[in-house]
């Protein structure tokens, strides 16, 4: 008790035990640290535990924010994960992908790409159908929202002998179709520069749609070759069909070698 202190030994033992008084949350912290051995994973949770029971107590939102902040600090630096500022963020592991698998994707992106800019060039100049209207019409989109739109020009197309981009976006619109629409026309300068520029003449711009479409469907029937020999050669696999897989190989070279 301070007055029994005071009396009994005086000022200077009252300022000596001041000056080694030890804050509340170093003491709370070694209570706990040293209320169980902390050899195990389960230890050191059982001390985590015993931290939160500890905070319980405190009424005060704002000091228990302090001290919890304090505590758990102390708990990660010597028991859980060390960081050196700010909040930790788990690194997450690197996903292998095979490079077959890297191979198709990169196609697949690359086809999307020219599938993309093929679409956004009839939106932005819906002339270009006069020349292209079947190229265009024979194309199998792979996103149903593109296909979708492929059926709207279409059918506005079967009213209309000429195209018009104000009536035909406001078709789209009518269709349900606005959010794709602003989609495709977002990246405006990319389709004009790969249609050769804001002023490019229509002979032009139809000759680099044409350009655009021949490399998607030789890009397309690449893609289903390949898919169809790997198909076979797994067939012949599978039979133990030595012979045929010899022959597909001499094949799948012969094709390359073209």
């Amino acid at each position: 008790d301070p007055d029994d202190l005071l009396r009994d030994k005086g000022r200077a033992a009252m300022e000596q035990v001041l000056e080694r008084a030890v804050p509340l949350v170093d003491m709370l912290w070694n209570k706990e640290e040293q209320a169980a051995p902390l050899n195990t994973p389960e230890d050191k949770a059982g001390l985590k535990d015993r931290i939160y029971a500890a905070l319980r107590d405190i009424k005060h939102d704002n000091v228990r924010e302090q001290y919890k902040t304090a505590l758990l600090e102390r708990f990660n630096n010597a028991y859980g994960y060390r960081r050196n500022s700010g909040n930790y963020t788990p690194r997450k592991a690197k996903k292998f992908v095979p490079q077959a698998q890297k191979g198709a994707m990169n196609a697949g992106a690359i086809i999307a790409g020219r599938q993309k800019l093929i679409l956004a060039a009839i939106l932005e100049w819906p002339a270009l159908l006069e020349h292209v209207e079947d190229h265009f019409f024979d194309l199998e989109f792979a996103r149903p929202a593109y296909r979708d739109i492929q059926g709207a020009v279409l059918s506005l197309l079967r009213r209309t002998n000429k195209v018009e981009k104000s009536e035909l976006h406001s078709h789209i619109d009518a269709e349900g179709l606005g959010k794709t629409l602003k989609s495709l026309l977002r990246d405006k300068r990319l389709t004009e520069a790969a249609m050769g520029g804001a002023d490019a003449d229509p002979e032009q711009r139809v000759s680099l749609w044409i350009s655009e479409y021949e490399a998607l469907m030789g890009t397309s029937r690449d893609n289903t070759a390949r898919d169809d020999t790997r198909s076979r050669m797994a067939d012949s696999i599978r039979e133990d069909n030595a012979e045929g897989l010899k022959r597909l190989m001499r094949a799948s070279r012969g094709n390359r070698l073209n």
